[in-house]
């Protein structure tokens, strides 16, 4: 089933454009092939195939294969410690910092624990925030069925650690980036990123 199939009024405002991939190389069984988008921001991608449904589902029928694509020219460093963080954005095609970033710390709510703007050095120094354990964990529950969580499909395991921790974003006039950390638990501090597939703008 399309992810778009059950989409609320609030997402159909925001219209989806079909495309096809071209195979330049014609029916070898793999190819790897760019979708051309022509400005950095959060893409969700569906793929369609009637082959593919038909290979795998049985019967004729197309299957579609969800994903999300980061087209950034921004690159996110986020250390986030017991008595203050640290968030560094540098740029992707040059490596140098990015002065006058805005930055924003969210948790899985979505509410904001801090805004600020990089330095000439790209840093943002973030006061003290709260620890894993003193933030909120927001599993995703399909409406209706409380028992299964959208995190545990081997198709969304990469995302399972936004249900808690961090989420941590920098903004410019024209670019957006972000990165999303776990946590610190007991004495150790340790931290993981959740990125989608990322590709630099132009």
């Amino acid at each position: 089933m399309s992810i778009f199939s059950n989409a609320s009024a609030a997402d159909t405002a925001r219209p989806t454009k079909p495309f096809q991939i071209p195979k330049p190389n014609g029916g070898r069984p793999l190819e790897v092939v760019g979708i051309p988008f022509d400005a950095p921001g959060l893409y969700v991608v569906e793929l369609e195939s009637a082959r593919l449904g038909a290979a795998l589902l049985g019967k004729p029928q197309s299957m579609y294969v969800p994903t999300v694509a980061l087209v950034t020219n921004l690159s996110v460093h986020f250390k986030w410690g017991r008595e203050s963080s640290l968030a560094w954005v540098t740029a992707l095609d040059s490596g140098k910092p990015v002065k006058g970033a805005s930055v924003a710390v969210q948790d899985c709510n979505g509410r904001v624990l801090w805004e600020g703007e990089t330095d000439r050095q790209g840093i943002a120094r973030v006061p003290a925030l709260p620890s894993r354990e003193k933030l909120p964990s927001c599993p995703a529950k399909h409406e209706g069925d409380d028992a299964f969580d959208y995190y545990d499909s081997s198709q969304t395991e990469a995302l399972s650690s936004l249900r808690a921790g961090l989420f941590v974003t920098a903004r410019t006039a024209s670019d957006l980036s972000f990165v999303a950390r776990a946590g610190i638990r007991g004495s150790k501090a340790g931290a993981s990123s959740c990125r989608p597939k990322i590709g630099r703008g132009r």
